[in-house]
């Protein structure tokens, strides 16, 4: 039994860097194709008038998000999990911490289950859209790799959630999704 679970979690390991490998070479693929000089970044009235220009009434309305992770936490089904920080996220998924204003990124922490609730606040409408995109490669990876490897992974996998709604992004994973669901849409 313990050489069984021993090489399931060594199997889980493996496939885990391979996931953040791949996710890498993706990032690193699509950041080359983006990156253009612009004085933008360095000029903080460009950024203030594109965010000006771009918010909307929707996406004005402020989400109390530690109160989002909050609820999330407290319908976690895994018992043990743990917070990514930005820079892990960034390693993993490319996403910019340059891109969101806050986040939370909150998984089981074994790498045994799929579970996971992810949100973003992006700085601006597309930076909103270039994180959707990223969390959705990040599923359909996901999703793959779990397709012939863990059947209740895969299964909560094809449920999940990934949504923008303004400059608000999610990735919602569980066996809760509809609560969770739930959790963030109240937050609007």
């Amino acid at each position: 039994y313990l050489d069984k679970k021993k090489g399931f979690l060594i199997m889980n390991k493996v496939i885990v860097i391979l996931l953040a490998g791949a996710l890498a070479i993706c990032s690193f693929a699509a950041c080359t194709g983006e990156e253009t000089p612009s004085a933008s970044k360095d000029d903080s009235s460009a950024v203030v008038s594109n965010d000006a220009s771009t918010v909307t009434s929707e996406e004005a309305k402020t989400v109390d998000m530690n109160a989002v992770l909050e609820q999330i936490k407290a319908d976690f089904k895994a018992e043990e999990k743990r917070e990514i920080s930005a820079d892990d996220i960034y390693q993993e998924t490319g996403i910019d911490p340059e891109t969101y204003t806050s986040h939370f990124w909150l998984t089981e922490i074994s790498g045994l289950s799929s579970e996971k609730a992810v949100m973003f606040m992006a700085k601006d409408e597309s930076a909103a859209s270039a994180i959707k995109q990223k969390l959705d490669i990040v599923l359909q990876s996901e999703t793959a790799q779990m397709k012939d490897y863990n059947a209740d992974n895969y299964a909560m996998l094809q449920k999940a959630v990934v949504e923008q709604k303004g400059l608000y992004v999610y990735l919602l994973v569980s066996p809760n999704v509809d609560k969770f669901v739930a959790t963030v849409n109240s937050a609007f």
